[in-house]
Order: structure tokens, then sequence, then C-alpha cells
């Protein structure tokens, strides 16, 4: 799916929400690694991360080309600051009415609305795939993306107490949520 929309946030910063594309993959890679070293509410750690140039630019070609699925990044300044991606669960039959969201922002960036503007667009996305339910996962104790997805009246399904072992050797919770769109 391909997409953009220019923004001007509260502050006055001009904001881009754009599609992924291929000549992005250098800059995705090191935004990934800067994120998931920012916070411990990421999946994973960067020295986790295994970068394949030529499989992350064919995986963002494929995105542009697909129907239900993307990657919108936000872009101040020719500088992308943050992602938030959209993916089908599964193809199978039973399974292809549901997406899942992933978010991420650079931490300096926090604040300005970016989240809320890529997830709004992620959500609208959503439905034009023709999604009826979007879902996601998040730490228990994080709040403000909490906070945001119920905004949007993503409702708390389940959790799982233990769903993370952290490099600290302690457990972190995750909320499974989700958007019925019908």
């Amino acid at each position: 799916m391909k997409y953009y929309y220019e923004h001007i946030l509260p502050n006055g910063v001009h904001v881009i929400i754009r599609s992924a594309n291929p000549n992005d993959a250098i800059e995705l890679h090191h935004l990934f690694n800067k994120t998931h070293s920012e916070t411990d509410f990421l999946t994973t750690y960067p020295d986790e991360s295994h970068f394949d140039l030529e499989k992350e630019m064919d995986s963002y070609q494929k995105l542009n080309d697909s129907e239900n699925s993307c990657e919108i990044l936000a872009v101040i300044d020719n500088k992308i600051i943050g992602s938030a991606s959209l993916n089908s669960v599964s193809l199978k039959d039973k399974e292809k009415h549901r997406g899942v969201i992933g978010l991420s922002i650079l931490k300096e960036y926090y604040g300005l609305g970016i989240g809320n503007i890529l997830f709004s667009t992620i959500i609208e996305l959503g439905k034009k795939a023709q999604y009826k339910q979007l879902e996601l996962q998040v730490v228990s104790n994080n709040t403000s993306a909490i906070s945001l997805y119920k905004k949007y009246n993503f409702i708390k399904y389940g959790e799982n107490p233990k769903a993370f072992l952290n490099r600290q050797n302690k457990y972190q919770s995750i909320d499974y949520m989700r958007l019925e769109i019908e």
C-alpha cells in the first residue's frame, strides 16, 4: 500500500507521513536500532537485528505493492523519526480478516503528536485494506501507548504476565489489544 500526506504539528514543525520504499532500508535499520535501544517496551534488542540490505529493500517493495500491508514513516527535515506497520496476521481464510499493527518513534520526538498521526493513519489504512479487526501487543506498564490506543477505541482482550523476560532477568507483562472495525 502506498501513502503520502503532509501535516503541520501543533509546534509548527512540518512532518511528512509516507510509505517506506526500498531506498529507506538503511535508514530504517538505523531507526530500528535506535528506537529499540531507547526503551524496554519493544520486542527485541538492537543486537538481535540481522540486517540484509537486499532482503530489506525487497520487503519494502513488496509492502508498496501489497493491498493490505504497509510500513509508513514519519519524516521531519528529511530524517525518518518514526514508523508504523500494518500486516496481515495470516493469509489463511480464517485469519486474513485480522491485521496487526506496530509503532515506534525516536524518543526525542515523543510528545509532539507524531504517534497520534502515525496511529490514526495506520488505522485508516487498515480500514482501506478491509480488515475487520486490528490487533497489537503492548507492554502492560507502557501507559502512554495504552492511552493512545484506548483513544482510538482499542480494547484489552488478554494479558500474558510473563511474556517478556528482559536482560535484567525481570518479566514484563504484555496486554493484547484489538479494534473491531465492523
